[in-house]
């Protein structure tokens, strides 16, 4: 059963509990008249609002990363990982591997100092 009260109703494209197609879920928001006031008591005007809420991870944006897919650069330079979406710290590690290599040459553990919005900073120097 969708919540809702006179004022403000809030409706799932599926019920409530129920498991949504893919990793998206879709819903629509509608105000009556007077849901809400300003703080002179002047009403709103109804209205209907859609959104979306994703599950989905985070996309890595390869063409906003750095360095770029197959480039050369120095040992000591920042790599820079752009997401589609602000991000925060999880759990875990990044691994630096040497090509071929059996086991990483350098493990930085995960971090919030990492990360600024929708970039993580990885200087394997530092």
């Amino acid at each position: 059963e969708d919540p809702f009260n006179q004022h403000l109703r809030l409706n799932a494209v599926l019920p409530f509990g129920a498991p949504p197609t893919g990793n998206i879920r879709q819903f629509n928001l509608h105000f009556a008249e007077g849901a809400v006031v300003d703080l002179h008591g002047n009403d709103n005007l109804a209205h209907d609002f859609s959104f979306v809420v994703s599950s989905e991870g985070p996309g890595l944006d390869v063409l906003s990363s750095y360095p770029a897919v197959g480039s050369i650069v120095g040992p000591g330079e920042s790599i820079v990982l752009t997401f589609d979406e602000i991000v925060q710290a999880g759990a875990g590690q990044f691994e630096l591997w040497r090509s071929g290599g059996s086991q990483p040459e350098i493990v930085i553990p995960v971090s919030s100092e990492l990360i600024t919005g929708t970039r993580v900073i990885i200087t394997p120097g530092a």
